[in-house]
């Protein structure tokens, strides 16, 4: 007869409905930003594999604040601009020869020839 009873109380039915009903929300909103996040990881992997990178702006400003600052380092330097451009032809002589060297090396080990 408990049972009965307890079978057909209306609050205690309420109060199952209510939550399973949460549960039911938490589970839904659990799947739905499950599946937006991979919708977006696969959207990331198809514009990577299609070439579409967001890359460019980034760098651009990048290299954009590099010459500006350089710009600026050169306008306020306390050295004459002749100096100043004997010391940056030098400098850029030098990293040319490394460079160059490098990729001798390089291009000597991909090929098996060794120059030493």
């Amino acid at each position: 007869m408990k049972l009965g009873l307890l079978l057909t109380d209306a609050k205690l039915w309420a109060d199952v409905n209510d939550q399973l009903t949460d549960q039911a929300s938490d589970v839904r909103n659990k799947v739905r930003d499950t599946y937006d996040e991979a919708t977006s990881r696969l959207q990331d992997a198809s514009d990577a594999l299609q070439g579409r990178n967001h890359w460019i702006a980034p760098t651009a400003a990048f290299v954009g604040g590099i010459a500006l600052g350089a710009g600026l380092g050169m306008l306020f330097a306390p050295t004459s601009g002749e100096e100043a451009r004997a010391a940056l032809y030098d400098r850029a002589s030098d990293l040319r020869g490394k460079v160059r060297d490098i990729a001798g090396r390089a291009e000597a080990k991909a090929t098996g020839t060794h120059g030493d």
